[in-house]
């Protein structure tokens, strides 16, 4: 449990560090051309992310769906708050605390022309925990006539309470045509997906489906994750990457080898922190940021406890899904997911981002579906 913890911590602060190390970069950059510095920074993708792609069975389009859900207040999500342990007084590594202590709805500003009684509405789709959001979307599938099944996780969450992934089905089970919209891929970030599943029932957006398509929500596929608000399943595996062969030799990341050491030290203090960075801003000096990016965040098969781990078997979570995906999808001859996350993309705005790339099928497919505000990977 504390490795899994260090872990976390690390990714916590690593990720400051690559954005404050990004930001340096452009910066420099910039004054070295005579341009002004600007803040945003460009999406970085993963081939990863894609869980369902073209195949021979049928046509497939995967539309990882990362921006923060419309009008979804954050102050309502769980957070996690670094807290520094010092019992004597003496540097110690940095707990994880969950709290929601002080948290107090925000106040949105609402655009002219935009229904206010609406906004606020839309707020109460999103729940303050895993337990919270598993109810809510239950009982919106039922009051919305899904055909519901629950698979059970065999772990339990930080209050004893069961976890599960959900399904609910609506529409003809042989329809030709699926919908699957997909949350917490990765854990915590399930908030924002859950709110949207449930959003769509309660509102009855459901029901503009055409003729002859279904859709099948998949509720908190690592529930896990969820409820822990932790990225990665309970084995400490970025679910993302876990979608290899495991018959077949796994990737290798040989930058991410030369750096384990520096992300995941066995104590975190300040101390600690500046080493890291200095020793990180060496590596992007010697081998360009984006070498250093690919080598922390590409994924990796060894260190168990190391950042974006994507396992050595499938997880819990990975079976889960390709027993769902071959029990409901079968007959399914065009499937469109979209797999919720966080993150990315301009706050309030769902950003489609899009693994296939420009010029093939499935790039078109998905433009002809959800139009042409597509993001490539």
């Amino acid at each position: 449990a504390a490795a899994l913890e260090r872990a976390e911590v690390a990714r916590l602060q690593l990720q400051g560090l690559l954005d404050v190390a990004q930001r340096l970069a452009i910066v420099a950059h910039q004054e070295m051309q005579g341009g002004a510095p600007v803040p945003g920074l460009g999406v970085v993708g993963h081939a990863g992310d894609q869980i369902v792609e073209d195949d021979q069975r049928g046509e497939v389009v995967a539309a990882p769906h990362r921006g923060q859900a419309t009008l979804h207040p954050l102050d309502h999500a769980r957070v996690l708050v670094l807290q520094p342990d010092r019992p004597d007084g003496v540097g110690h590594p940095l707990r994880l605390d969950r709290t929601l202590d002080g948290l107090q709805p925000r106040e949105q500003p609402v655009e002219d022309g935009k229904d206010s009684s609406r906004m606020t509405d839309s707020a109460t789709y999103f729940a303050r925990s895993y337990a919270e959001a598993r109810n809510a979307f239950l009982e919106a599938a039922r009051a919305a006539g899904g055909t519901l099944e629950s698979l059970a996780h065999p772990l339990q969450g930080p209050e004893g309470e069961a976890l599960a992934t959900d399904l609910a089905w609506f529409g003809p089970r042989d329809a030709e045509r699926l919908l699957i919209t997909l949350s917490a891929t990765h854990g915590v970030e399930g908030y924002c997906g859950s709110g949207v599943q449930t959003g769509t029932l309660r509102s009855g957006r459901h029901k503009d489906l055409p003729d002859g398509v279904a859709m099948l929500a998949i509720h908190a596929i690592n529930p896990h994750g969820f409820a822990w608000s932790r990225r990665v399943t309970e084995d400490n595996v970025d679910l993302n990457r876990n979608f290899a062969d495991f018959a077949a030799p796994l990737p290798e990341n040989p930058g991410y080898e030369a750096l384990h050491e520096v992300i995941c030290p066995p104590t975190w203090d300040q101390e600690t922190i500046e080493r890291t960075f200095a020793e990180l801003m060496a590596y992007a000096e010697a081998h360009s940021l984006a070498s250093l990016q690919q080598a922390v965040s590409g994924g990796q098969y060894r260190h168990t406890d190391g950042l974006f781990f994507g396992g050595q078997q499938p997880t819990w979570s990975h079976r889960t899904l390709a027993r769902v995906l071959r029990a409901q999808g079968a007959r399914a001859r065009k499937i469109a997911v979209i797999d919720y996350h966080t993150g990315l993309g301009p706050f309030g705005h769902g950003e489609r981002i899009c693994p296939h790339p420009a010029g093939s099928p499935g790039r078109a497919r998905a433009e002809a579906w959800f139009g042409g505000d597509i993001t490539a990977t």
